[in-house]
């Protein structure tokens, strides 16, 4: 890889000046690169942030000081660097930083962490382990301890490694056996209830108080290395208040139809947006229909989700493929493929199969052919005179087409 670099004009030690700040895991690493982004950005430095996937535009995917790439100069550098996406997209964005000359660079792993292309720079300032969970299963293993093996790849030799408290000791056990391998420092980030109104967020989900202390304590040491600060300053709280991440435990109001997004696609995230579903509107307006719409992709455990479903007040399920429209590709930007359309149709009439036997024969449930029939059935159905609160869970992918059409 590093080969690949030096062919584009990258060398490491580019890298390796760009004050990184490397971030694997499961579930959270998005909200905590978001955080870091926001906080860092607060103290008047120029971030770059690479993360992924994508909600609605590849070009999301790589932001100079918070803000994605225009089509311009996403044409340019990736062009610069021109190769096959999924494999240089993450050259492209080390080519943007570099030539961007940012002060600090957010870079997200892809799947695991070990093997992932952005784990080329030997000398970042911090690593940091968010929540371990169950995910992509048949690359990382099917054990927590074999996840989290991957995981902490991304340690290198005399780093900072951050995590959390939340993790398992099993877990823990492996990141920190690789710490010590690494000669590396182990950061612990513990967590109390009483720091619930320190570390405030405007990112729905208890969750996200945890995220915001991890991604604190992280720019605390990369700021103040040699001065720890004990008190959380006007400026970091100024980042965290400010911090934007769609698709995961958003609420959106568009007319008389008010969406609760969230891309949840693991056992840990879907209990943490089912308790976040029933605070925000399991219990209050119980009068208001509530629709559940689902897809899930990749062989994930569609029989464990929809389960666990079925705590919510749902009166009806619809199922969808992450497609706008079946016949124009979904938002991916990539070709239509019928292949992977009819793939997910059947998918959905599978889910169907199965959830009339868990959520009982009271409760109404259909396959639509795309979001934007999901969207115009539930407006012709419902109409406009009260409110309805619509449930989109199960897939980023899904999350990502919805946020197209009621953004636009």
């Amino acid at each position: 890889m590093s080969r690949l670099l030096v062919k584009h004009g990258i060398k490491i030690q580019q890298l390796n000046r760009l004050n990184l700040i490397h971030i694997s895991g499961t579930k959270g690493k998005g909200s905590v690169s978001a955080m870091i982004e926001h906080i860092l950005r607060a103290h008047g430095l120029k971030t770059g942030l690479f993360t992924s996937p994508h909600l609605v535009e590849t070009r999301e995917r790589i932001k100079i000081n918070g803000s994605p790439l225009s089509y311009d100069q996403f044409s340019d550098y990736f062009f610069d660097v021109l190769g096959q996406l999924a494999v240089h997209l993450f050259k492209t964005a080390f080519h943007v930083f570099i030539r961007e000359k940012v002060d600090y660079a957010i870079v997200e792993t892809g799947v695991g962490g070990r093997f992932d292309p952005t784990n080329i720079v030997t000398r970042p300032l911090a690593c940091v382990i968010t929540q371990i969970d169950y995910d992509h299963t048949n690359i990382l293993g099917n054990s927590l301890e074999e996840i989290a093996w991957n995981k902490a790849g991304i340690i290198k030799q005399h780093s900072s490694v951050f995590t959390t408290c939340t993790n398992p000791q099993n877990v823990l056990d492996v990141i920190q056996d690789e710490t010590k391998s690494k000669i590396a420092k182990f950061h612990l980030i513990n967590w109390t209830v009483q720091e619930e109104k320190i570390y405030k967020t405007n990112l729905n989900g208890y969750h996200q108080k945890i995220n915001a202390k991890l991604a604190s304590k992280v720019c605390e040491h990369v700021l103040y290395l040699n001065n720890p600060q004990n008190i959380l300053s006007p400026t970091f709280k100024k980042g965290l208040l400010n911090v934007n991440w769609p698709g995961r435990c958003q609420k959106i109001r568009k007319q008389n139809i008010i969406y609760f997004l969230d891309g949840c696609h693991s056992p840990l995230s879907f209990e943490v947006c089912i308790n976040w579903l029933l605070e925000e509107a399991g219990t209050s307006e119980k009068s208001l229909p509530k629709i559940l719409v689902f897809n899930c992709i990749h062989g994930r455990n569609y029989k464990m989700f929809l389960s666990m479903l079925t705590r919510l007040p749902i009166n009806q399920v619809i199922f969808c493929p992450n497609y706008i429209e079946p016949n124009t590709g979904h938002y991916m930007e990539n070709l239509p493929s019928d292949e992977e359309f009819n793939q997910q149709m059947m998918n959905c009439h599978e889910f169907r199969n199965y959830t009339s036997n868990v959520f009982g024969s009271e409760t109404p449930i259909m396959v639509c052919n795309s979001v934007n029939e999901t969207i115009d059935y539930i407006k012709n159905e419902f109409g406009d005179e009260h409110d309805v609160h619509v449930f989109v869970v199960g897939s980023l992918h899904l999350v990502g087409c919805f946020l197209q059409i009621i953004q636009n």
